[in-house]
C-alpha cells in the first residue's frame, strides 16, 4: 500500500503542477523545490490524523500568496523567517530537513563567501523565496518569476550571480546543462525547513506535530526515501 502511495504521489506531481484535486485540504508548494520524500512524509502525517490532503505546486510568490491568504490551507516547506513575516502562517514546530543557500556564478567570479561579497555584481533572485529576498534587498538584485530564464541569463553572462537553494540549484544546472555556471563553495546561509498551516487550521498543529515527531522516531523519512529509490 505504501508503494502505491509513492507511485500515486509521483503521478500527482507529474500531472497536476498547478491544478486542484478531489480532496479537501490543499498544501501549496514552491514549484520545482519540493523534496519528494518530505512531501510524502507530510501527506502521510495528514493521513494519520484523518485529514485528506494534496499538494499543488506554484511559483514561489504565488505559493505564499495562496497560503498566507488562506486560499491554500498550508505551505509544504518554508524557513523560520516566513513565520515572522506572515502572521497568518503558523509553523508546525518540527524540523523537516535542512537547507543551504549558495551563490551560483559564472566562472572567474568570486570567491563569494558573504552576502557583502555579492555587492559589486549583477545578481538575480527568484521572487517568493523570502529568506533570499530579505538577505539581498540592499544589493538591489533583479527579481524573476521564471527560474529557467534567470539561470539561462546567468549562463549567457547577462547576470553575474544567482542566489538560490544549493541542492535544488545544482540539480537545475545539471538538468539544463548550463556549462557556464558554477556553485560557490561557501554557503551564504543555512537552516531548517518547517511545514506551515494557515491560521484557520491552527487547531491541527498539536496533532500534526505529535504525529511528525512519532514518524521521525519511526524512521519514516528514511523508509519513504528507500521506497522512492525502489520505485524508480
Amino acid at each position: 500500500m505504501r508503494r502505491n502511495l509513492v507511485l500515486s504521489f509521483i503521478l500527482l506531481v507529474a500531472l497536476l503542477p498547478a491544478a486542484g484535486w478531489a480532496h479537501d485540504y490543499e498544501i501549496a508548494s514552491v514549484e520545482g523545490v519540493m523534496r519528494t520524500e518530505v512531501a510524502l512524509f507530510v501527506l502521510e502525517a495528514y493521513d494519520r490524523i484523518g485529514v485528506p490532503a494534496y499538494i499543488v505546486s506554484y511559483p514561489g510568490e504565488r505559493a505564499l500568496y495562496m497560503s498566507s491568504n488562506g486560499l491554500s490551507d498550508a505551505e509544504l516547506l518554508r524557513t523560520s523567517l516566513v513565520g515572522k513575516l506572515y502572521d497568518s502562517l503558523i509553523m508546525v514546530p518540527v524540523s523537516l530537513g535542512e537547507y543551504r543557500v549558495a551563490a551560483f556564478t559564472r566562472p572567474g567570479i568570486g570567491p563569494i563567501r558573504t552576502w557583502e561579497d555579492l555587492r559589486p555584481y549583477h545578481v538575480g533572485v527568484e521572487r517568493g523565496l523570502r529568506l533570499i529576498e530579505e538577505a539581498t534587498k540592499q544589493l538591489h538584485p533583479v527579481y524573476y518569476d521564471d527560474r529557467t530564464l534567470m539561470f539561462s541569463l546567468l549562463n549567457k553572462g547577462r547576470l553575474d550571480a544567482v542566489v538560490f537553494i544549493a541542492d535544488v540549484g545544482q540539480q537545475f544546472v545539471r538538468t539544463l546543462q548550463l556549462d557556464n555556471v558554477i556553485m560557490q563553495k561557501t554557503p551564504l546561509a543555512s537552516g531548517e525547513f518547517y511545514h506551515y498551516v494557515h491560521k484557520h487550521n491552527a487547531h491541527l498543529i498539536p496533532a500534526l506535530a505529535a504525529t511528525m515527531r512519532t514518524m521521525l522516531q519511526e524512521g519514516a523519512m528514511e523508509r519513504i526515501a528507500h521506497e522512492l529509490r525502489q520505485a524508480r
